[in-house]
């Protein structure tokens, strides 16, 4: 009679998933190792390098770095565009030193900036080559309307003569109550900001990941997904990041006075940038009051106004001026604000010398 031989004993469970653990965690970090270099190299636009800098200089006030260049794009993947820094620290080709009494400066936040668009597709550019005469954008973002006096006042130190001045006034933030706020406070850092716990997270994943960024790019794409996410609070939806103004008298009367405070001392025209919440979400009613009522209160103070808002809807479909996911002006908006400028600046005869001038080449 043969002995069995004893079958040898399986190890509990546990045990097994302990032992093959180190070998399953090692392949998953090669994977995502693997992941995270190949998106860096062949999908360059998921690059967290690619975004751009701003830094208080000198003087505290938040501009780009100086003669720096970035390539720039999303998580949610609408654009991918070049960002160039002049030496001063705006994103203009030109250097204002060089103006004349006759050329034009434009001064915004980030939808004048011309955020999410090529330098060639901004309202300011194309506007210059509409009225051919030099128009220099001395526009950043993260700027209110007291921001904007500090950037004219920094252009006109630096040897800036600046006596034609478009002010492009975003009705998504710029609404505040100045009479509140000190007379020059210094430039928001949003570096600065203190964050939540999960926030700090997400920025250093956005900051240092391309994997992480593509699959946010990849999850903004899909509408099941996005909403997901948003639920979740790893993305804000359009309209979370787009703010809503409110019906105040106090704010819009606060508003008109810090406007035309900055906007005394030029010959200065209004251009009105509709906030998108006019055409979707939960304050159509009130943002539509609102953007009447300012634009209204700006005429009666006999300031010139080109608003956008008509402008948009004459083409039966306002939200195409603007990024699906994004609040800013896409390169449809840009190019409808300068044919209203430039058409604005012609028939009112606001500036008179435009007129004397021959046709753009090319035009």
């Amino acid at each position: 009679m043969t002995t069995p031989v004893p079958r040898p004993r399986r190890r509990p469970g546990w045990k097994l998933w302990a032992a093959r653990l180190p070998f399953l965690s090692g392949s998953l970090a090669l994977g995502l190792l693997a992941l995270e270099f190949g998106v860096r190299r062949f999908m360059p636009y998921f690059d967290p390098r690619n975004r751009v800098v701003c830094r208080l200089n000198e003087e505290g006030l938040l501009l780009g770095v100086p003669s720096m260049t970035y390539r720039h794009g999303v998580p949610k993947g609408e654009f991918f565009v070049t960002v160039a820094f002049n030496h001063y620290g705006f994103r203009d080709s030109k250097d204002f030193l060089q103006a004349s009494t006759n050329d034009i400066f434009v001064v915004g936040d980030s939808q004048t900036y011309g955020f999410g668009v090529e330098e060639s597709n901004r309202f300011s550019t194309r506007l210059e080559q509409e009225v051919n005469t030099p128009v220099f954008n001395i526009a950043m973002p993260s700027n209110d309307f007291q921001g904007y006096g500090r950037l004219l006042a920094f252009a006109e130190r630096h040897g800036g003569h600046v006596r034609n001045l478009i002010i492009g006034v975003c009705m998504e933030n710029d609404l505040l109550d100045y009479s509140k706020a000190g007379d020059a406070p210094p430039d928001d850092d949003p570096g600065a900001r203190p964050r939540p716990v999960r926030g700090r997270i997400l920025l250093w994943l956005k900051s240092r990941s391309p994997l992480f960024l593509c699959c946010l790019a990849t999850v903004h794409k899909n509408a099941f997904l996005r909403r997901l996410s948003e639920r979740a609070g790893m993305a804000r939806g359009i309209e979370d990041s787009t703010r809503a103004n409110q019906d105040d008298p106090q704010i819009l009367a606060a508003s008109r006075d810090a406007l035309l405070k900055i906007a005394r001392p030029y010959d200065t025209v209004v251009l009105i940038i509709p906030s998108r919440v006019l055409w979707h979400g939960r304050h159509v009613e009130i943002e539509q009051k609102v953007h009447t009522h300012f634009v209204q209160m700006l005429r009666e103070a006999g300031l010139g106004v080109v608003d956008l808002l008509p402008v948009f809807e004459r083409s039966g479909a306002p939200l195409r001026n603007y990024f699906e996911r994004d609040p800013h002006l896409n390169s449809q908006g840009h190019a409808a604000a300068a044919a209203a400028l430039a058409d604005y600046l012609r028939t009112a005869d606001q500036w008179s010398f435009l007129n004397h001038r021959p046709p753009a080449v090319g035009k």
